[in-house]
């Protein structure tokens, strides 16, 4: 797609896009903390033969990228016509219509795969970013928030009835590092277990199963997850919940926290809670300084829990929806 002030070509591993690209998102996501390293990382961990992804740069007519658009499948909430999609340009180059022709770009690329919906996002207070999303046809769909624990602030002591509650059902916490040091099926056993979480978790896309080969790409054997910090609650020899915190590419002192759920025929036990205050406890002996969850509206319960641990609530994350098919 030309144009007389540049072009819109496929993204290229080679050759400066990698640079550019992370440059121009941290610098619109303020500390987003994405690495050219985490970037390379997630794109050859990506699991193609199943899923599509595809991504594209705007170039200006002097040859320097200004902007991108990322558009793939979500392997847990997958439908072969469901895309999700993230456009963001310079802010020097912003107003200039290069969001238009990249997001029109990919629709004209996705619609003959089959596409029939996109899914985008934006913060509650990026107000650009919302007005782009609406005059593109994209529609509310519900909300999120991040949250920030302090974790220096974090006193355990709250929660030491909760805990006895736990120890009390005879439930232990491994690590990811020691189960798959002992347990050969572990892989296979946190598969099924972190499926019927998934599913229970309450969002507007019900989750569907991934494949095992995908699971381990994108959650056990993904470069931000931390086999340490990857936890376990055992009832004998039952997984019966887990939690797991990641790196933030960039931000050495912050973590993900990424599912934590416990399975329908251990629920009531307190499980969930002492899974995080295991984690923040960890976080607190490798000199991390926050915690960082998302949750969805639709969440209520696990908002709670991370009000009663203390995580601050930061700007709602909307997010959108577009019918390709109208």
């Amino acid at each position: 797609m030309d144009d007389p002030y540049g072009l819109i070509r496929d993204f290229t591993p080679t050759g400066n896009d990698y640079p550019e690209t992370v440059r121009i998102f941290n610098q619109i996501q303020g500390e987003a903390g994405l690495t050219v390293e985490a970037l390379r990382a997630q794109d050859e961990g990506w699991p193609g033969d199943t899923y599509r992804a595809h991504r594209w740069v705007a170039v200006s007519d002097d040859g320097d990228v200004i902007g991108c658009c990322d558009a793939r499948h979500v392997p847990n909430q997958f439908d072969p016509g469901r895309y999700s999609v993230l456009v963001f340009v310079s802010p020097s180059h912003q107003r200039r219509g290069w969001g238009t022709r990249l997001l029109g770009h990919a629709e004209a690329f996705l619609k003959p795969l089959g596409a029939r919906e996109l899914v985008g996002e934006a913060k509650a207070n990026a107000v650009g970013s919302l007005a782009f999303l609406g005059k593109h046809g994209f529609q509310e769909t519900h909300r999120l928030w991040e949250s920030h624990l302090d974790v220096a602030m974090f006193n355990p002591s709250r929660f030491t009835g909760d805990l006895a509650r736990t120890a009390s059902a005879g439930v232990t916490i491994s690590t990811l590092a020691n189960e798959r040091s002992r347990v050969p099926n572990c892989i296979e056993r946190l598969h099924a277990l972190h499926t019927g979480i998934e599913a229970d978790v309450p969002r507007p896309v019900q989750a569907n199963a991934v494949s095992i080969e995908t699971f381990a790409s994108q959650v056990t054997d993904h470069p931000t997850t931390i086999p340490e910090a990857f936890l376990i609650a055992c009832r004998g020899e039952e997984y019966v919940g887990l939690t797991y915190l990641r790196r933030v590419p960039g931000l050495p002192h912050i973590l993900s926290q990424a599912l934590t759920g416990v399975a329908r025929q251990a629920r009531g036990l307190g499980i969930a809670t002492a899974l995080k205050v295991a984690g923040i406890e960890w976080a607190r002996a490798q000199g991390i300084a926050e915690i960082r969850t998302w949750n969805s509206q639709r969440n209520p319960r696990m908002i709670s829990i991370n009000d009663r641990f203390g995580f601050i609530r930061e700007v709602a994350m909307c997010q959108f929806r577009k019918d390709l098919s109208e």
